[in-house]
């Protein structure tokens, strides 16, 4: 009698392990699936997300200083000191994706929608 009522103990035990184990099982399946599930909106990312953002907001319709860019793209909640905007504005949009042209002299270049 004593044997089956320790074998009950140990088969409740067993049972209550392997329920616990059977929801962390479930816990990392949901987290998988998770990680695979494709993001529903592609958001702007980077430097080059924040660019393309005003870019498609049409903030570069009239010609902007790069510290005006700067100063929008802090606005909205990208933190990039000046000569990476300014070499981004030049190497990417201006020469690699022919979205923008400058205009002025060294050093007072504006950035303007290329028409």
């Amino acid at each position: 009698m004593i044997e089956t009522v320790e074998i009950n103990k140990r088969l409740e035990n067993l049972e209550v392990r392997v329920t616990r184990l059977e929801e962390k099982v479930k816990f990392i399946e949901q987290l998988s699936e998770i990680k695979k599930a494709k993001p529903l909106v592609k958001g702007f990312e980077g430097l080059v997300g924040g660019i393309s953002k005003l870019f498609f907001e049409g903030y570069f319709n009239k010609p902007r200083l790069v510290s005006e860019v700067k100063s929008e793209l802090e606005r909205i909640g990208y933190y990039y000191n000046l000569s990476s905007i300014s070499k981004l504005l030049y190497v990417d949009f201006m020469k690699k994706r022919n979205l923008l042209t400058r205009i002025g002299k060294r050093g007072e270049w504006r950035y303007v929608r290329r028409k």
